[in-house]
């Protein structure tokens, strides 16, 4: 079975090559990947000392990874921190995040890779966050004896690991110690005989009450939203969109922030032309245009403090792929609502099953709800008190960690 893994390994870098030149983010996999070998070689002739490496496959887990990150630099300042990436889609979004001592991406997980990369980096702790596990990586390190944590993890009953491969269980054996965002997840490990794990929660909820705390006033929002009820759509998608142009017409006192997914020059201008009887404002333009129904946010970085603005928070990706950051608005204690999607992502099964969110099943029904919760104002509250409630009690993921891990 390795042998099999290694020429998928190879088989999957081939198949990057011939999409590169049609792809964008293909291409900045390739493009990024040329050059981790010596300026790795050279940032460590220059820095010597202890060496934390920490792993995200994306974005997605390293705003996982972040709070673990923040806070080993503020209590450890002399420890070295080395963050990679394997997708494009966090590398280039965080290429330039000031905490890590140095960002790259991951090498390939072959065999030659693996030692290169060992041997240079020489780390003292391993932290792969919440996803990927790279057979070859995880049997090195745990062969040099260096502790591999894994952050955050959750697993599902449909995964290899749990299907009798001894390979993959093998691959989850080389894990010193896994801190679990659930009990499904430990029973799972469980049912193959692994005990070295800990309940903790998913660092995201840490993550997301620090960002709440930090967050700035916003004046154009505070002043768009001074009347009326807001909903913010984060993250949104066409589908969503469609519906939310629907019931502009039909709640004359309804205001819209639409952040979208995708922020390029062709998206916003679809979206301004879809709300053009609502006079929409992009953000960028500094001050709200007369009538203003709609603000559009056409920079990133934002969405997590525009929030709370809103009573009313809509996520997209729902109809598509999966839903994106729910923890974001649930944190400001507002109701949650996103498609059907969503069963993948843990914090959002939660605040489903605590009615602090909707998952919508088809565009009609997340319609629907969108109606019901803009009418009855005593059921927006009492979602956005589950919210509240749910992101509290689930905070303390990074702590947990500190008091198990000896970093000195």
């Amino acid at each position: 079975m390795h042998f099999l893994y290694n020429i998928g390994i190879r088989l999957y870098k081939l198949a990057i090559v011939l999409a590169s030149p049609f792809n964008l983010k293909a291409k900045q996999w390739l493009e990024g990947r040329k050059q981790v070998w010596a300026k790795l070689a050279a940032w460590r002739k220059a820095n010597e000392g202890d060496v934390i490496w920490v792993h995200a496959a994306s974005l997605g887990e390293f705003e996982q990874g972040r709070p673990l990150i923040e806070k080993i630099k503020s209590d450890y300042p002399q420890k070295k921190i080395v963050l990679t990436f394997f997708s494009p889609s966090g590398y280039e979004v965080r290429k330039n995040y000031s905490v890590p001592d140095l960002i790259l991406y991951l090498p390939l997980d072959t065999p030659q890779n693996v030692a290169k990369w060992l041997f240079l980096l020489k780390p003292e702790k391993v932290f792969f966050v919440k996803y990927e596990y790279w057979a070859n990586y995880f049997f090195e390190i745990k062969k040099q004896n260096i502790p591999l944590y894994v952050v955050s993890g959750i697993f599902r009953e449909d995964q290899r690991f749990f299907k009798g491969s001894a390979f993959w269980r093998s691959v989850l054996e080389s894990v010193h110690f896994f801190f679990l965002q659930n009990k499904k997840s430990g029973k799972l490990l469980s049912s193959i005989g692994l005990s070295n794990y800990e309940v903790c929660g998913d660092t995201r909820y840490d993550r997301v009450v620090d960002i709440k705390t930090k967050s700035k006033e916003i004046d154009l929002a505070a002043n768009f939203t001074s009347s009326g009820t807001t909903i913010v759509a984060g993250s949104s998608y066409r589908e969503e969109e469609g519906v939310l142009q629907r019931l502009m017409g039909e709640v004359r006192e309804l205001k819209l922030i639409i952040a979208p997914h995708h922020i390029d020059e062709g998206r916003i201008s679809e979206i301004v032309r879809m709300f053009e009887k609502y006079h929409p404002t992009r953000y960028s333009a500094g001050s709200l245009g007369a009538g203003s129904r709609v603000l559009v946010i056409d920079n990133m970085g934002m969405l997590s403090s525009l929030y709370r603005y809103g009573q009313i928070a809509v996520i997209g990706g729902g109809f598509g792929k999966g839903i994106h950051n729910t923890l974001e608005a649930a944190v400001y204690g507002m109701p949650v609502v996103f498609g059907k999607k969503h069963e993948k992502f843990d914090e959002a099964v939660q605040l489903v099953n605590t009615g602090a969110a909707v998952a919508a099943r088809d565009l009609s029904d997340l319609e629907c709800v969108l109606r019901t919760l803009l009418e009855d104002e005593q059921k927006r509250m009492e979602m956005g008190q589950r919210a509240d409630e749910l992101v509290k009690s689930n905070t303390g993921a990074v702590s947990a960690i500190f008091e198990r891990i000896d970093f000195q």
